[in-house]
């Protein structure tokens, strides 16, 4: 059973930077004011806890022992807290492997994808080790969203950073499920003693060792945009090709930024080479635009005939830096594996995959995936169409269900129906007792033919309606 958060913790962060630890602030003796000013969404804030920082110390704890432990196993779609409500539950129907089965059409198995890759999105799962020992981390994860590239998450066990060498977790690239471990310096599993009782592990959506690099790239990209505005405030975005702009001798200062920033960009591609373990494809974006640079040092006159590559070179970088300022994961379980036993497998086995196949396919030919009805015992619903995704079709079903159906004994079946079906089923007498996501055109069609009604003149009006204006 999913349970829902009403409200977030979150840590302060900067949003004018790619730096993924926490802000921390100096606050000297006695009284301090605190200003929060919202910019642009309305925000309800139950308070700010100012929590003293110490720092992580580097301890030795000796030479992992074996235990009689059994492997403490999280589900990840239970967090026990969240740093934004985006973060969601999702569902995977296709792998025997992952827990629990989906065995219908809507068991929510895992936690993130695409809704979990925020800079700063975090969540913390709550856990008891009922035997003190030594415990290693493992992660069932799926990083198939972004081809070549990695994901990573910062860790934290109980609030504070577990050692400097696994502070920072790395999820290659991979077609499938993958089981990942959080290994040492040397690349064999870290172990960590873990007393009895309860303890929390955090992950939170960060950069690792790309951090450096999308640092200066960030101020890079915003130099040379300002160095194209320079060039196109005297040529324009068509400049004529036989015309001599003189740009060297009106814009000195901006060939000598093109010098600072082809170094930079230098300093980023070797960087990234050296991470790559493909032969720094990330590098040739930026390779690209160091060509480019070189050639306009040495003869400003082919930057006429080349504003438009210029423009797609630096609009790449951008790209680039979108792309990987990204960081999904979908993560099922968390495990921590006492030393010296042995894992939990993430693969389901032969024939267990072929017995999800099987049923995945009758299940096919018996469920409706277009409808997400749930009867009652008084066989008394209200037929609700919905023109919008099956993830928010089931959450207006589970919210039926839950509150509407709990107090009136009423049950809600909401069906999955394009836009044009609505008003062909209104005129032939089968359709909806409720519609919902209609555009205004199709409620101006509904008007003209007499099919709608005013609400303001049913009993109870006045009440429904002051929860919404």
């Amino acid at each position: 059973e999913l349970k829902e958060s009403m409200s977030y913790d979150s840590l302060a962060h900067s949003d004018k930077s790619t730096v993924s630890e926490e802000l921390y602030y100096y606050l000297p003796a006695g009284e301090s004011t605190a200003v929060l000013t919202v910019e642009n969404q309305t925000l309800e804030l139950e308070g700010l806890r100012f929590e003293g920082y110490e720092p992580p110390e580097e301890t030795e704890q000796g030479e992992p022992k074996e235990t009689d432990a059994s492997s403490i196993v999280i589900q990840a779609e239970n967090p026990l807290r969240r740093s934004k409500p985006s973060v969601l539950e999702q569902i995977d129907r296709i792998s025997a492997g992952t827990t629990p089965v989906c065995n219908n059409a809507a068991t929510y198995n895992t936690l993130g994808g695409t809704s979990w890759q925020t800079l700063g999105e975090s969540a913390t799962w709550e856990f008891t080790v009922k035997t003190a020992g030594w415990y290693c981390l493992n992660l069932r994860c799926r990083q198939d969203y972004a081809a070549g590239a990695v994901s990573c998450r910062r860790l934290l066990i109980d609030g504070k950073v577990w050692s400097g060498e696994t502070e920072e977790l790395t999820i290659p690239y991979a077609s499938g499920w993958q089981k990942v471990s959080v290994n040492g310096a040397d690349g064999n599993p870290a172990w960590l003693y873990l007393e009895e009782g309860r303890h929390t592990v955090t992950l939170s959506c960060s950069l690792g060792e790309l951090e450096p690099a999308v640092t200066l790239v960030q101020s890079s990209v915003e130099e040379c945009n300002r160095i194209y505005r320079r060039i196109i405030m005297i040529t324009g975005t068509n400049p004529d090709n036989y015309r001599d702009y003189h740009l060297a001798e009106k814009l000195p200062d901006v060939f000598e930024s093109m010098k600072e920033q082809t170094e930079r960009l230098e300093q980023v591609a070797a960087y990234l080479t050296s991470l790559s373990k493909d032969g720094g494809s990330d590098a040739a974006v930026f390779k690209k635009l160091i060509r480019q640079f070189g050639e306009f040092l040495k003869d400003p006159d082919k930057i006429p005939d080349q504003i438009n590559t210029l423009n797609s070179n630096i609009s790449a970088i951008g790209t680039w830096l979108l792309e990987r300022t990204a960081q999904p994961l979908e993560l099922d379980w968390l495990e921590f594996q006492p030393y010296g036993q042995d894992g939990t497998s993430y693969k389901a086995g032969l024939w267990a995959d072929v017995k999800h196949s099987v049923s995945r396919i009758v299940r096919s030919y018996i469920e409706s995936y277009d409808s997400l009805n749930a009867g009652t015992e008084s066989g008394r619903s209200v037929d609700v169409w919905a023109v919008t995704g099956r993830d928010q079709a089931q959450i207006i079903q589970d919210m039926g269900n839950e509150s509407f159906t709990a107090e009136t004994g009423i049950g809600v079946n909401v069906k999955l129906i394009a836009a044009d079906s609505i008003m062909a089923a209104t005129v032939a007498g089968i359709g909806p007792d409720v519609t919902l996501f209609n555009t205004s055109a199709t409620v101006i069609g509904y008007a003209l033919r007499g099919a709608i009604t005013d609400l303001s003149v049913l009993d109870g009006y006045e009440e429904t309606a002051a929860d919404f204006y």
